[in-house]
């Protein structure tokens, strides 16, 4: 509750025993818009409504809980005094979108690009969504990149093979695994580039190959499809 303190015209206090205080809200800590009344009686007539704010705090423990190519599911912690959190979302931080209003403290946002920085915050709202509080530490994050696309795996040489997949959007290196059977997987190499060679094949036999691309903020994307080659004796 807001402290009320009266006052006349001239600046002087008026005693509490010439007037009382009604608050719309005289309890409930939710946020919201509400009033106080000041009643006069004794030497003194008339009222007086002044309206006053209960702002929500400052959303806290915003984080990604689920990341995917073109949607991020974003939680945070649940503040008691507020119904609604509104969800924003930046690629500069300078220029905000919506991209939704919810009543839980978790919200997906989809419609993203794959492998792109994206930047969010949550401001949490009283019941009418017209009151809010100060919005949240800015969140840094990225949507997974696409999954990379093996072009070519060949093997032009005894005991090695080479492979080649295309260019990912947002990629800031690649993981290449592989195996001999198509089931237990071993990382062979971390690359910033678009193809490798892979040394010490047993010859003859099948090696298969796959690769996935890491984003800014070294989160993988989904597997490529699996290439095989027979390796050169």
């Amino acid at each position: 509750k807001p402290t009320v303190t009266v006052k006349d015209k001239n600046g002087n206090a008026i005693s509490k025993s010439y007037y009382t205080i009604t608050y719309s809200n005289s309890s409930s800590k939710a946020a919201g818009s509400y009033t106080v009344k000041v009643t006069f009686k004794g030497n003194y007539s008339g009222t007086k409504t002044f309206t006053y704010k209960i702002l929500p705090r400052q959303v806290s423990g915003l984080k990604v809980s689920t990341f995917n190519t073109i949607s991020l599911k974003l939680t945070w912690t649940k503040l008691a005094e507020a119904k609604y959190y509104k969800v924003e979302y930046s690629t500069d931080g300078k220029t905000w979108k919506t991209a939704s209003t919810v009543s839980t403290n978790s919200a997906t946002v989809k419609n993203l690009k794959a492998g792109t920085k994206y930047q969010f915050r949550v401001t949490a709202l009283d019941s009418t969504k017209k009151v809010a509080g100060k919005a949240s530490a800015v969140l840094k994050t990225g949507t997974l990149c696409a999954k990379p696309a093996i072009s070519s795996l060949k093997s032009a040489k005894a005991g090695q093979a080479t492979a080649t997949w295309g260019k990912v959007t947002g990629a800031s290196k690649y993981i290449v695994y592989k195996s001999t059977d198509n089931k237990k997987w071993t990382k062979v190499t971390t690359t910033t580039k678009t193809s490798y060679t892979l040394t010490g094949l047993t010859k003859g036999k099948k090696i298969y190959v796959k690769i996935v691309a890491v984003n800014a903020y070294s989160k993988n994307s989904p597997d490529s499809a699996v290439k095989s080659v027979t390796v050169k004796k």
